[in-house]
């Protein structure tokens, strides 16, 4: 008998209580009528089982009474232990001068999907200062009292928002001097804003002598770009700046407001401003970027992008979307500075297939060495042989990647036979190209000399990369032994040298996919362990998996 000293003393239902017993159970499963003397027996017992139903309901409701009392006062004890650990964290303890610090190091909004205004989305109340406020009391008080949290604000233009206005307002107060990180964007839902007043550009005006950086991705209308005339000879913070037009532009149009900026050292533009456009002292800029910021807009004419790299003779870093359209004289363009260049080379149909050969041809780098290049035109525009020549003349040249759509393999392994100095290399290959070339990195054929002889680290990956394309096991097999060949090498006494430290694959599937078909491209060379390596897939959104080989 089960027996509780708070509820009731005895509680039916053990293993004493009475067991019933039919007294007609082979009638249980059946449609036959009863006996009259079976029906008199089911009619006795029915008004005992029923008391009995009723007794036990009882007990069970009194029984689920006590577990919700029980419920709430576990839960009541739970919170009570929770909040008093919390008295003992060790976060109680710190000054408010290192929280603050801590605070400095959290992310300053929200994340976003856009590609050129990349700053966080300040005004998220769940991300960034907005939620640190609402932590507590004395959080608030210190998120309050930290300057640099309050310096970075993204600004979506919309029709009118009182709301809008006092966050932004809230954060230029709560940041008093302290520099400001701004990006400012039109809504590409609402189509026009000519009827609705943007105070916003005015306010943010009104704080251009605090502008650290500042990237503006707007229509080219005067509605939105003549507020910030406020700004103009008060940006002496100014260190990066972004002009990008959503919609194309005039190229005559001049942004005056940015003009006596004498710490501006990044830039970047989209293909519809032209660097000649802007006043300012260019020997000041280190860094600078011509971006296709959407799908429907044109890559910079190559004038455009000579005159970048003839008109800043102290650029370190540049990035170049850039398209040729036609015949251009091009004289020797030599940046003794520049260090890094990433650039997109596309030709306009009808374009002189001897341009990007006297690009090459004029290019003098000394000191470069990041070189990325990408082109999806046509083979016959590109000047393999020259840029080969180019690559060979960078002698300081350590990371290269290459993605050139169209290209043969004897092409690209004329590049990389140039290419003498690089440690990483990152190679986007075609399923023609794919063998041929990982083949030759592998074991190349009538060559005294292994192809990239200082290589450490590379990254190989099909193009296009597509789940529409899925690279063959031979693929994967041959990825496999290039890596095995190149992290163990032969020297000329015999002994074995490793070179190889990293080989990565793009596998445009998931990791189980990639799992597999790594399982079977061994299986294909009959090898189990085939080198000193760890060999893993790593899921990376949204192309999928990267299989990387590691030396242990």
């Amino acid at each position: 008998m089960l027996t509780c000293p708070e509820c009731d003393p005895h509680l039916t239902g053990t293993s004493t209580s009475r067991v019933w017993v039919s007294p007609a159970p082979h009638l249980l499963e059946t449609n036959e009528a009863p006996l009259p003397e079976e029906a008199a027996s089911i009619g006795q017992c029915l008004p005992d089982v029923e008391d009995e139903i009723r007794t036990m309901e009882s007990q069970i409701s009194r029984v689920q009474s006590r577990l919700l009392m029980l419920q709430l006062k576990h839960e009541e004890l739970k919170s009570f232990a929770h909040k008093h650990r919390g008295v003992l964290s060790p976060v109680r303890r710190l000054f408010p001068e290192l929280l603050s610090e801590i605070f400095s190091w959290c992310p300053r909004g929200g994340p976003v999907q856009h590609n050129i205004v990349k700053t966080p989305d300040s005004f998220d109340p769940l991300h960034g200062p907005l939620l640190l406020a609402q932590i507590c009391h004395s959080w608030r008080a210190v998120a309050l009292t930290t300057p640099n949290l309050w310096t970075t604000i993204r600004i979506v233009l919309r029709p009118q928002s009182k709301h809008r206005i006092e966050l932004l307002e809230l954060f230029l107060s709560r940041s008093r001097d302290c520099d400001l990180t701004i990006g400012v964007t039109k809504d590409p839902k609402v189509s026009d804003l000519a009827s609705f007043p943007l105070p916003e550009l005015f306010i943010l005006a009104q704080e251009s002598h605090r502008w650290r950086v500042a990237i503006f991705y707007l229509p080219p209308y005067r509605m939105y770009w003549d507020p910030l005339i406020e700004a103009k000879g008060k940006t002496e913070r100014l260190q990066h700046l972004g002009i990008y037009y959503s919609r194309g532009g005039s190229q005559d149009q001049v942004l005056a407001a940015f003009e006596n900026s004498p710490q501006l050292a990044s830039l970047g533009l989209s293909s519809h401003v032209s660097i000649g456009n802007l006043r300012f002292n260019r020997s000041t800029i280190t860094h600078f970027r011509y971006e296709k910021v959407d799908s429907l807009m044109p890559f910079a004419p190559l004038e455009q992008c000579l005159e970048v790299l003839q008109s800043l003779p102290n650029l370190e870093h540049c990035v170049l979307d850039c398209i040729i359209y036609g015949p251009s004289p091009i004289g020797d363009i030599v940046m003794n500075r520049l260090k890094h260049l990433d650039i997109k080379l596309e030709f306009e149909p009808g374009s002189d297939e001897n341009q990007a050969s006297a690009l090459w041809k004029a290019l003098q780098l000394p000191n470069l060495s990041f070189l990325q290049v990408e082109s999806h035109s046509p083979a016959l525009f590109f000047g393999h042989i020259p840029f080969s020549h180019f690559v060979g003349r960078c002698r300081k040249l350590k990371e290269l990647g290459i993605v050139l759509i169209s290209a043969q393999a004897e092409q690209l392994l004329a590049i990389l036979q140039s290419a003498v100095t690089i440690k990483s290399l990152a190679l986007g290959l075609s399923k023609e190209t794919f063998l041929p070339v990982l083949s030759s990195m592998s074991n190349p054929k009538g060559q005294s000399e292994r192809l990239l002889p200082t290589l450490k680290t590379v990254r190989v990956y099909p193009v296009p990369m597509s789940t529409e394309y899925i690279p063959p096991i031979e693929f994967l097999a041959a990825f496999v032994q290039m890596a095995q060949e190149r992290m163990t090498q032969v020297n000329s006494k015999g002994s074995k040298t490793s070179l190889l430290e990293t080989g990565s694959l793009q596998y445009p599937l998931g990791v189980e996919a990639a799992a597999e078909a790594v399982k079977t491209s061994l299986s294909l060379m009959e090898l189990k362990n085939p080198f000193p390596a760890q060999l893993y897939c790593l899921k990376r959104s949204p192309s999928g998996s990267l299989i990387r080989i590691q030396r242990s």
